[in-house]
């Protein structure tokens, strides 16, 4: 199990402090996607309140994510249809030299 570390990280000029035990998740980097998002959408429509910007920076993180899983599925998908023919096509070949051998 991985001990337990403290990430300080700075949104929109924000400083936070997180506690995490992810080795292989990069908080610093997540907390630059978030702050870029939120300064794009600032940037797009000045004077909206901060509240707004956050969530709508989360709707389209949440968004990405779903885009990602559903391409995932659909490449997980394509991987299994081809695993299954090569499998055909190896065990027509294995069973054509078991004929021939014979």
């Amino acid at each position: 199990m991985a001990a337990s570390t403290k990430v300080q990280v700075t949104i929109r000029g924000q400083r936070y402090t997180f506690r995490t035990d992810e080795d292989d998740i990069d908080l610093v980097a997540v907390a630059r996607d978030v702050d870029e998002r939120m300064g794009q959408i600032e940037l797009r429509m000045p004077g909206i309140e901060r509240q707004s910007v956050a969530l709508l920076a989360a709707i389209q993180l949440a968004s990405d994510l779903a885009r990602w899983r559903r391409q995932v599925g659909l490449d997980l998908g394509e991987i299994e249809r081809q695993l299954a023919s090569t499998e055909a096509l190896l065990e027509s070949s294995i069973a054509a030299d078991a004929v021939e051998g014979e």
